[in-house]
């Protein structure tokens, strides 16, 4: 199956995309996501949508973009983007979330000393 739904149905999976991601040509996937209005006014109408595409033969990356849904019908559907971050590599993303040990001592609300 190459299209599926994981993680309790908050990722969706497109194994074997294309067999080559360039500029020449745009390979296309067609999805809709169906969004619990009462989960997003939880989250102030603010959402984040988090693509990662790599391939056998090239680095891992991500693109995120914010979406501020504010207004279900925009006269331009980029006016709900409210922030972007695109192609950005996954080690540079693991950096910016600091050291394994800080993660952990994020993770476990511990200071940096560890306590």
């Amino acid at each position: 199956e190459k299209l599926r739904l994981e993680l309790d149905d908050h990722q969706l999976v497109h194994y074997n995309f294309a067999e080559v991601l360039h500029y020449g040509a745009s390979p296309f996937c067609d999805a809709t996501i169906m969004i619990n209005p009462h989960r997003l006014l939880d989250s102030e109408n603010r959402m984040k949508l988090i693509l990662m595409f790599g391939g056998k033969k090239s680095p891992l990356k991500q693109s995120t973009y914010t979406l501020y849904i504010n207004d279900i019908h925009p006269g331009n559907i980029n006016d709900l983007v409210e922030d972007i971050v695109e192609n950005q590599l996954m080690g540079e993303f693991a950096k910016d979330k600091g050291s394994e040990t800080e993660k952990v001592n994020r993770i476990l609300w511990r200071n940096n000393d560890g306590h």
